[in-house]
């Protein structure tokens, strides 16, 4: 909070590393019935989410013309919002993870729980930048972190379902299309559904059911990121 809070009174919205730009255009350019053009991560759930908040103005403005006309003459408005839903979301996955760790350190547990969620902080030192920067390393963190918290909590409680499955899949699919790095949660979405069902069950054949609902999950949530970009595909 300390960090964004000093972004905020010296504001820079371009990153010299990635297209920050990019996504902004591409979030605004579906209003003026264009698409998505920008594929290299392919970062379209990025591009979804933008497209998103930018919506959440339309009602303020007379008509689309004089909505895409502000919003390139004044991006801070944009940036402002993907900010403050990097910081809620952050600040969530951080107090998720600190009470999580509560629940296994026994002693000097506050301060232990909040050194677990500060270690994110002092290993990535990139952690702090994507704070403020609107782009796909921003989510890592953000998505990443808190979708294995719920999937864990979930197991921990043993309500996983069929149903739940299907879910996680289908937002490790999603995950996918934010950055390749996230390729990964499709095989842990699998993985972590074979292996929970098979140690709560005797039967294989549930176990192999479970990872079914994941892999149809995976393929919805992969699908449904293609089809905002399939006309770019090479």
């Amino acid at each position: 909070l300390g960090y964004w809070v000093h972004w905020y009174f010296h504001k820079n919205y371009w990153s010299y590393a990635d297209p920050t730009a990019w996504y902004f255009l591409d979030s605004l350019s579906i209003f003026s019935g264009g698409s998505y053009k920008f594929l290299d991560h392919p970062g379209t759930p990025v591009q979804i989410i933008g497209s998103f908040l930018l919506a959440l103005t339309l009602p303020f403005f007379e008509s689309r013309h004089a909505f895409i006309e502000y919003h390139i003459a004044n991006p801070e408005l944009f940036f402002n919002m993907t900010n403050l839903f990097l910081l809620f979301f952050n600040s969530l996955t951080s107090i998720l993870l600190y009470k999580l760790s509560r629940e296994y350190i026994k002693s000097y547990s506050t301060l232990a729980a909040i050194a677990v969620v500060l270690s994110y902080y002092a290993v990535n030192d990139w952690s702090f930048v994507m704070l403020t920067y609107w782009q796909h390393n921003a989510l890592y963190f953000t998505f990443g972190a808190l979708w294995w918290i719920i999937l864990y909590k979930k197991m921990l409680k043993k309500t996983f379902a069929k149903k739940d499955s299907l879910v996680f899949g289908f937002f490790a699919g999603v995950l996918a299309h934010i950055q390749v790095f996230f390729i990964p949660f499709i095989f842990s979405s699998i993985i972590a559904s074979f292996v929970y069902e098979n140690l709560n069950n005797t039967s294989q054949k549930r176990a192999y059911t479970f990872s079914g609902y994941a892999i149809l999950g995976n393929l919805i949530g992969i699908l449904s990121m293609i089809i905002p970009v399939y006309q770019e595909f090479p």
